[in-house]
């Protein structure tokens, strides 16, 4: 779902994973990330050019990519079913390996590049394109899902949540997330990582009577 920390995960797993590096010793993966739903497929490949010695155009390799051709990197591509169907076939061009080798517009990674897709719920809340069957069993898929005693005792205590905050969410946990209003449909949602800014409000204010208020 939206905001259970996906990204976050993303990053924490690319930091604390260590692989064996050329020449035998260990290192990390770095974490290149790319917002799909923001993007146009020129965006993900990078725009063509023309080449003045050859007289041929050619793709010329989205800069941000680039760490990744050089050395071991972690593509994490975010939003990746909120995107446009061009743009999410240009990114699923990017995920398909050429004898165990990523590449993408004719530019390989380094051969320990890995990429990571998120995506949120067909029946989120959402607009999301819908996954041809074919593709979703093309990827190792794992679901993450809001579970509010873990965000109490790992999420707010991290992050040190307003005493305020989680006592009211320990009382209404569906508010955490789970927001209706009397016609049934979600309006102006507040998701689990949202709650963090509310927390900085409710601290920020100057009387505990407004903190009661909000």
């Amino acid at each position: 779902e939206s905001g259970v920390g996906k990204t976050t995960i993303s990053g924490q797993v690319c930091k604390a994973v260590t692989i064996r590096g050329e020449n035998g010793s260990s290192v990390k993966r770095e974490l290149v990330k790319e917002y799909l739903a923001q993007c146009m497929p020129e965006d993900v490949r990078g725009p063509m050019a023309y080449d003045m010695k050859t007289g041929d155009y050619r793709w010329v390799l989205n800069p941000k990519f680039r760490p990744a051709c050089e050395r071991p990197c972690l593509i994490l591509l975010d939003e990746f079913n909120r995107a446009k169907p061009a743009t999410m076939d240009t990114a699923l061009e990017m995920c398909r390996p050429i004898d165990g080798v990523f590449t993408l517009g004719g530019f390989k990674f380094h051969p320990k590049t890995r990429i990571l897709v998120l995506g949120n719920p067909e029946n989120g809340r959402y607009a999301v394109e819908t996954l041809d069957p074919a593709v979703r069993r093309s990827f190792c898929q794992y679901d993450v899902t809001f579970d509010h005693e873990v965000w109490d005792a790992d999420f707010a205590a991290v992050y040190q949540i307003e005493t305020t905050v989680r006592s009211f969410l320990r009382e209404k946990p569906s508010r955490a997330f789970d927001v209706k209003t009397l016609d049934g449909v979600q309006k102006g949602c507040l998701i689990p990582s949202q709650w963090e800014a509310v927390s900085d409000a409710v601290k920020s204010c100057p009387s505990e009577s407004l903190k009661d208020e909000i």
